[in-house]
């Protein structure tokens, strides 16, 4: 299986039609996403910190949990699990290595789903602590 001359993603990151030319393609339109909330972190982080005497203390703290927000979503867009942008990244490099569209589609699939297990072993596990919201 080769990969498609003309294909749009689904699963998140970029919401526009692609004209994708291969897996490095592919890698590029993943990694955009995590490094725009690393870089949208980064902005608020520096802004709240050098404008904490400069600004009001709600908003020097808005900005601040806009920083880490933005830290946490780009850690998580980078978990290994398609549909997730890691696990594109995940699927672009295997299908670099492989050749094989399916092949690669095939194990980042199963990474997905692996991270989906354990996301719900880890809800388990905080029920059975005692965490009924957490674990919900």
């Amino acid at each position: 299986m080769s990969w498609p001359t003309r294909w749009s993603p689904r699963s998140g990151g970029s919401a526009s039609r692609v004209e994708s030319r291969g897996p490095g393609d592919e890698f590029v339109l993943a990694l955009v996403g995590p490094l725009t909330s690393g870089l949208l972190a980064g902005l608020f982080g520096i802004t709240a910190g050098l404008g904490r005497d400069v600004l009001s203390r709600p908003l020097a703290g808005t900005l601040g949990h806009l920083a880490w927000t933005n830290l946490v979503l780009a850690a998580f867009n980078l978990v290994p699990g398609f549909p997730l942008d890691g696990g594109r990244l995940l699927r672009a490099a295997i299908c670099k290595a492989t050749g094989s569209l399916g092949r690669a589609t095939q194990i980042a699939s199963l990474a997905g789903q692996g991270v989906g297990w354990l996301l719900v072993a880890a809800g388990v596990a905080s029920l059975l602590a005692g965490d009924l919201a957490g674990g919900i």
